[in-house]
């Protein structure tokens, strides 16, 4: 009799090992599927600012290309205002003589 008693207090013990293993691993398959949606999420967040950040890129590029083109137009506006004043200066020089 107490053979039986000592192996139905091991099966029970079993029995409880197994259900505490079992709602573990349901925890455990709760939060995995509660982590991917989540990593699913910010994947999709990742890709949206790399396309964000790629069409910023292009407009800083497109920017950087106007800047230059302005630049050239302002040196070029610069090098006529320098070639008036040095011929306004002449002019004078000659009307004084």
């Amino acid at each position: 009799m107490a053979e039986i008693k000592r192996l139905e207090n091991e099966l029970n013990r079993a029995i409880n090992a197994l259900t505490n293993s079992f709602h573990a691993e349901h925890i455990l398959r709760e939060e995995l599927k509660s982590n991917t949606k989540t990593l699913g999420d910010i994947e999709e967040l990742l890709k949206s600012t790399a396309e964000n950040l790629k069409d910023s890129n292009e407009y800083i590029g497109e920017l950087k290309q106007e800047n230059r083109m302005l630049k050239s137009s302002v040196d070029e506006w610069k090098k006529r205002a320098l070639k008036l004043q040095f011929e306004l200066l002449n002019g004078h020089g000659a009307a004084e003589k």
